[in-house]
């Protein structure tokens, strides 16, 4: 189910305000769409990128082969 409210308390940004993310454990770099990029550090990152991933937001973490 999309839910563009963050359903996590320190994040305050809707999933519509977010173009692009890409992963790094815990740390997660977000594009905004005003062009701001921001870093979230948060313990349930499989729930976040989840979240993320529902609300369409493009992943942009590069594949190492």
């Amino acid at each position: 189910m999309k839910k563009t409210e963050s359903p996590f308390a320190d994040f305050k940004e809707s999933a519509s305000n977010i173009k692009k993310f890409k992963p790094s454990n815990e740390l997660f770099t977000l594009m905004l769409k005003d062009g701001r990029i921001i870093h979230y550090t948060t313990n349930e990152p499989k729930a976040f990128e989840k979240w993320l991933n529902e609300n369409k937001i493009e992943n942009i973490k590069e594949d190492i082969i």
